[in-house]
């Protein structure tokens, strides 16, 4: 009985023993890079944009890139001075804005034509004007934010109208073209800070809220609910009627250089010190994605493509790209 019992507990304590040798710990979870490198080392990319067809228009100082693989490599197709704005027409014109020109191409990039912004000043001068951002409705007409109010052009470039009509403050630093074909132009102001145009910008009415004085509108998005979206300084604005009212919905230290939405309705935002950060809630709550990125990169500007890929032009470290679809 005794040689039993044992063998009975020596056999218990091998299987135990067997089970202790034998036990895996759980992995630790190391988070995987949400960015990779893309291309353009060293280069300030200000500005990214996409061609119906798929190819990539950027924009460095002085310079015009034009990528047909995706982004993987690039040609110079224009040595100019420019501001950083891109603008693409429904039949994928080119617009670059130069200091107070608009650079335009319809043959991605091969040739160029330019104009001259201008406009008569109250002392009867002609005076010019800093280009902010470029924007295009599905007519063709392309809308341009200056420091002198909306230009409009409805051929292509070739000759613009001024567009101020309402507008107290006339220096706009954002635009948007809506699902209902509204005119958004976000300003840099000192009092209220968007205006909205139904008739293709020839009159202008103010969004009259207190929120929104001392703001400076540096992005408009809409989703696909119709939701708009308008980001400023330390504040991100929210819009369920067609712009005629918001409201706060985020308050971060920083400000919202651009802004893009994609299908699922999930938001991506660059601050102005700090890597992308993505709201899936409408904006209430944030999540930081910049694992991958150099240490202290600062993003200028955000590309979806149709892929579903994300493009990140930085502040000097040039172009970086999602490692998978945000789809």
């Amino acid at each position: 009985m005794r040689i039993y019992l044992v063998i009975l507990l020596t056999s218990l304590f091998l299987i135990q023993a067997c089970k202790k040798e034998n036990t895996v710990e759980p992995p630790i979870q190391v988070e995987e890079d949400f960015w990779e490198f893309n291309s353009q080392p060293n280069k300030i990319i200000r500005n990214i944009k996409m061609c119906s067809n798929g190819y990539m228009v950027a924009e460095y100082p002085n310079k015009i890139l034009l990528s047909t693989d995706n982004g993987d490599t690039w040609n110079v197709i224009l040595s100019a001075y420019t501001e950083g704005t891109i603008g693409i027409g429904p039949n994928d014109e080119i617009y670059i804005a130069g200091y107070s020109t608009v650079l335009y191409s319809y043959d991605y990039g091969n040739t160029w034509n330019q104009r001259e912004i201008t406009y008569t000043a109250p002392d009867s001068t002609q005076t010019s004007t800093i280009i902010f951002c470029i924007e295009t409705d599905k007519d063709g007409s392309v809308y341009l934010g200056t420091m002198g109010g909306v230009f409009r052009s409805d051929d292509r470039g070739n000759s613009w109208k001024r567009l101020v009509n309402g507008m107290f403050i006339k220096d706009i630093r954002s635009l948007l073209v809506s699902s209902t074909n509204k005119i958004l132009a976000g300003s840099n102001s000192i009092v209220n800070g968007i205006y909205i145009s139904t008739d293709k910008g020839e009159n202008w009415q103010d969004v009259n809220m207190a929120s929104m004085d001392g703001q400076i509108f540096f992005s408009l998005a809409e989703d696909s609910l119709g939701n708009l979206y308008a980001g400023g300084i330390n504040k991100l604005f929210f819009s369920i009627d067609n712009g005629s009212s918001w409201q706060v919905i985020s308050n971060v230290n920083s400000s919202f250089i651009d802004m893009l939405i994609d299908k699922n309705n999930n938001i991506y935002t660059c601050f102005g010190g700090s890597g992308i950060l993505i709201s899936k809630d409408g904006g209430t709550t944030w999540e930081e994605k910049s694992k991958g990125l150099e240490s202290f990169v600062r993003i200028r500007s955000l590309l979806l493509a149709k892929n579903g890929f994300l493009f990140a032009g930085t502040d000097g470290n040039g172009l970086y790209k999602s490692k998978k679809s945000v789809y």
